[in-house]
């Protein structure tokens, strides 16, 4: 998915993960905002700001990667990625978790660090490697 061959096929699946976060939002917004106390709606509603933003940041950086000459180590935006997956769904999952029968997703939560941590590392890293190019 991060090869050169596969760049269309990443830019796409950032394009329907940014539609994802629009209509999650609409959710939020419309249905959880009754149903959610404020604290998980606002859980929800970080892990959907993060979910667009990331993706339209990786949709900016492979456009740089293969149609300008900044070399971007593909490693970098893998560690984008996942972690922007990790982090989003695990707090999506977190925010359900007020539901009686969703509880136990609350679990999901200790994980969202880790990709916080991924998307941290993988921002810094290119940044890094752009400067020293």
């Amino acid at each position: 998915m991060f090869s050169g061959l596969n760049s269309n096929r990443l830019i796409g699946i950032c394009f329907i993960f940014i539609a994802l976060s629009i209509a999650l939002g609409a959710l939020g917004a419309h249905f959880l905002e009754k149903k959610l106390s404020e604290h998980a709606l606002s859980v929800f509603n970080k892990s959907n700001y993060y979910l667009g933003f990331q993706s339209l940041g990786l949709i900016i950086l492979v456009l740089c990667k293969y149609q300008t000459k900044i070399q971007i180590n593909t490693n970098f935006l893998k560690l984008v990625f996942w972690g922007m997956l990790i982090f989003s769904f695990s707090l999506y999952m977190v925010s359900f978790s007020e539901f009686n029968q969703f509880e136990i997703l609350r679990k999901f939560g200790i994980i969202a660090p880790f990709g916080g941590i991924s998307m941290i590392l993988g921002w810094f890293l290119t940044g890094i490697q752009i400067i020293k190019k």
